[in-house]
């Protein structure tokens, strides 16, 4: 349990206290061709006196991996659900209000070994973002794509 001054403002406002609790668990397993971890964790948040607000955050990672003679296929994704206080601050320096932000990230990579000192390498990445409730705070939802690839 903490003081905070939740939206960083000079101007006179009442404390605001709160509270985190943050339960995880991480998993891993390998076999001679295939390698996969994840967590599973989330943080139950209650902030109140100066501004009331509950959150749950709720984190996925995964990461996969699989050889066989030639090929690597990879897979770095997962789910985030957070708030802004959490997102925003550090994307942006600033908080503007609360709200909940539900992430999805997949980046899946292919590498293939053409000879011993050469191989090709391909990976994609998609991000889409949604907030709650964002269009007022001036938080719009988006989608980023990429790839690459190269020798």
């Amino acid at each position: 349990m903490y003081n905070d001054n939740l939206l960083l403002t000079p101007l006179p406002h009442n404390a605001t206290y709160g509270y985190w609790v943050s339960p995880a668990a991480e998993f891993a397993g390998k076999t001679e061709r295939l390698e996969v971890s994840g967590r599973v964790a989330a943080d139950f948040v209650s902030y109140y006196g100066g501004q009331e607000s509950r959150f749950t955050n709720i984190f996925l990672p995964l990461t996969l991996r699989y050889k066989t003679e030639t090929d690597l296929l990879g897979f770095t994704g997962g789910f985030t659900r957070d708030n802004t206080l959490m997102s925003e601050l550090l994307t942006t320096g600033v908080v503007l209000r609360f709200t909940q932000r539900n992430q999805w990230n997949a980046n899946p990579t292919w590498t293939r070994s053409i000879t011993e000192k050469l191989s090709v390498q391909s990976n994609f990445q998609l991000n889409d973002t949604t907030y709650e409730n964002g269009l007022p705070l001036g938080l719009v939802d988006y989608q980023l794509y990429g790839g690459s690839g190269g020798l």
